[in-house]
């Protein structure tokens, strides 16, 4: 299920809210205790947890939270309730005016451990919101920014390994045509469905990236460049037979591109990409519906 911006933010606002909140909520306890005086009812109440805006959304509305962090949305469910059932314990103690150090000591270090709790709910969905922004929206494909730190990675696991990186520039064929025939809706479909049919063939230690338009980038650990050509032609044959069907009931054939390059062990991601565009050239001018291994 996607996730928009709106709905992190929206998230993040209620945890922060949470935390302000929960403060003035203490304020009222200690002017309780300092002022006397008749407590409101929902400071004292046997349901506070629930008459609580964050007990709330937590029961109710906190469906995000529990997707992303399910283990911090249980715990903070419970301890928000345990949080409220001992300052309800502390106030009881100071309307009888017998406050035990026993009961005030349980209360802040539930309130503290439920403030750690938020802190550590507001953090993960920082991160999703950070991935998020990482990840092409149209695909789900990890984008150009993140292909630099996994290319470095991506090197060394070869090195690891005793296999020789490869790296494929991918070109969806007459991509501009498919638009202005088909709307850019069909387009879209279209990029969707090449990076499924090609993600359904890529082995564990390939990595598929958007780098811009119709253009993809694949990492390829192998043997030697023939092993690595065979597996960019996986997905060229498999999207050769596997047309996108079209809303009137007819396909759309497609078909891709692809420059492949061996980088050297001198080599940067720039360099290794400008050469694999370069054969991808060679292929769009030879015909296309091809991959070619630069030499």
């Amino acid at each position: 299920m996607p996730v928009e911006d709106a709905q992190i933010e929206q998230a993040i606002q209620h945890l922060d809210g949470a935390k302000r909140s929960h403060f003035l909520w203490t304020q009222r306890l200690l002017r309780l205790a300092l002022l006397g005086g008749e407590p409101q009812a929902d400071l004292l109440a046997v349901d506070a947890a629930q008459r609580c805006a964050f007990g709330h959304w937590l029961t109710h509305e906190a469906g995000l939270l529990a997707q992303v962090a399910p283990e911090v949305h249980r715990q903070l469910c419970e301890l928000h309730g345990q949080m409220h059932g001992a300052a309800r314990e502390v106030g009881l103690s100071i309307l009888a005016r017998q406050v035990a150090p026993a009961a005030l000591d349980a209360f802040e270090q539930l309130q503290e451990r439920l403030i750690g709790l938020i802190d550590a709910g507001r953090m993960r969905l920082l991160e999703v919101q950070n991935l998020k922004n990482l990840h092409d929206p149209l695909t789900g494909l990890p984008q150009r920014r993140l292909l630099q730190d996994a290319f470095g990675q991506f090197r060394k696991r070869c090195q690891r390994d005793g296999r020789q990186p490869f790296l494929a520039m991918i070109d969806l064929d007459r991509f501009k045509s498919i638009n202005d025939r088909f709307g850019h809706g069909i387009g879209d479909r279209a990029l969707c469905h090449m990076v499924d049919t090609l993600s359904a063939v890529l082995r564990e230690d390939e990595a598929l990236f958007r780098f811009g338009g119709e253009e993809f980038v694949q990492l390829i650990a192998a043997r030697d460049g023939r092993e690595a050509a065979c597996a960019v032609r996986r997905g060229l044959e498999r999207l050769r037979h596997a047309p996108l069907a079209l809303p009137d009931g007819g396909q759309l054939q497609m078909t891709l591109t692809a420059g492949l390059v061996a980088v050297g062990e001198q080599e940067g991601l720039d360099e290794a990409l400008a050469r694999a565009d370069a054969a991808l050239y060679r292929g769009k001018q030879d015909g296309r519906d091809r991959c070619v291994l630069a030499v």
